[in-house]
């Protein structure tokens, strides 16, 4: 799984697969957070959030279309 050309910094496309249905993948952009400072000027990791990934196959690093001729059937 990589990261887009540059689009969407850091984030990247990953693939959640159902549990009565696994072999249907459900695409999720991977944001990763900064760190929080808290006031005492402690550091706190916060862990990537995702969020469900709407970009269809343009947002796949495989997929090489052209907007000009639409999606493949």
């Amino acid at each position: 799984m990589g990261s887009t050309n540059g689009q969407l910094p850091n984030s990247q496309k990953v693939y959640g697969s159902g549990k009565i249905h696994p072999d249907i993948r459900v695409p999720f952009r991977e944001i990763a957070l900064a760190p929080t400072k808290s006031m005492s000027g402690e550091i706190e990791v916060n862990e990537p959030v995702r969020v469900y990934d709407t970009s269809g196959p343009w947002g796949d690093p495989d997929f090489h279309g052209a907007v000009t001729q639409g999606l493949p059937p």
